[in-house]
């Protein structure tokens, strides 16, 4: 099994299911050495960009389960040499700390009951309970959960991504995820199937803040391995536009550390909701 991140290897599985989530990142990722990074591309039109360059292992310790670790099941059927999802690391970054800012904002005490209640919020999604009337039935599914949508990292660059959802509830942060429908070729795909956790707002802001300052501190240790000869990638790159191409990511990062303004208002998201309860049966 690799390691992951700034701290060094795990030493193994068992190490990182009995600590608490507070006592160990909650974003924690291990870079391919500079030289196995694949560059992208075929013939003369390869190339390697900052972001191609952040290629490496991630996993996401949440309570006493790992997300993105994969089920041994299909570590075996895909004859896996890591359990660990394998892709750029900035992909990861960029889809979760754009989730922060909402995540952020404090959530009307409607929401805050609706999401203390797994069960309930599951029924409410279920979509078995339409009008008939297909775009009046999608407008009001967008309303009812855009603002789930947006506390919620798509990951769609994974086959059979988890599913979770980064919600604030009064002074603390809920992971809440769910990957047991996440299986291929009849084989469930992750090692964590469903709970959540929570940990303070003030954790978990430092945990996005840290997240981004290690990707960006061991990109920049890269770019002076390879400008000084230290790290050989597999073609020729340009630093220069390497440095470049990290300060705007610099930028891009720290954006998502800004205010949120709601997609759809929380009037008319429990509006939403209680036309989507009502089809159902449910009093909300």
């Amino acid at each position: 099994m690799g390691g992951f991140g700034h701290r060094g290897k795990f030493a193994c599985e068992r190490r990182i299911l009995d600590q608490p989530i507070r006592q160990m990142p909650l974003f924690e990722f291990n870079l391919h050495p500079i030289n196995e990074v694949t560059p992208s591309g075929g013939g003369n039109d390869r190339s390697l960009s900052w972001f191609g360059l952040t290629d490496g292992y991630f996993g996401m310790p949440v309570g006493d389960q790992v997300l993105f670790q994969y089920s041994r099941e299909t570590v075996s059927y895909r004859n896996l040499k890591n359990v660990y999802a394998d892709y750029q690391i900035a992909a990861f970054a960029w889809d979760f700390l754009e989730c922060f800012a909402a995540a952020a904002m404090p959530m009307p005490s409607f929401f805050e009951k609706l999401v203390s209640n797994q069960e309930l919020l599951t029924q409410l999604r279920a979509d078995d309970n339409n009008t008939g009337d297909e775009e009046q039935d999608s407008d009001v599914w967008y309303n009812a959960w855009r603002w789930l949508q947006e506390r919620s990292p798509s990951i769609s660059f994974l086959k059979a991504a988890p599913q979770f959802h980064f919600l604030r509830v009064g002074d603390n942060i809920r992971i809440i995820w769910n990957t047991r429908d996440r299986i291929v070729d009849g084989i469930p795909v992750w090692s964590a199937k469903c709970g959540h956790c929570s940990m303070s707002y003030s954790d978990f802001h430092q945990e996005c803040l840290s997240f981004k300052d290690r990707l960006l501190k061991e990109m920049d240790q890269r770019i002076q391995e390879i400008a000084f000869g230290a790290a050989l990638p597999q073609i020729t790159v340009d630093t220069k536009s390497l440095q470049q191409q990290q300060g705007r990511w610099e930028i891009e990062f720290q954006s998502y550390f800004g205010n949120h303004e709601p997609d759809v208002s929380w009037h008319d998201t429990e509006l939403a909701l209680r036309a989507i309860a009502g089809t159902k049966g449910i009093t909300l």
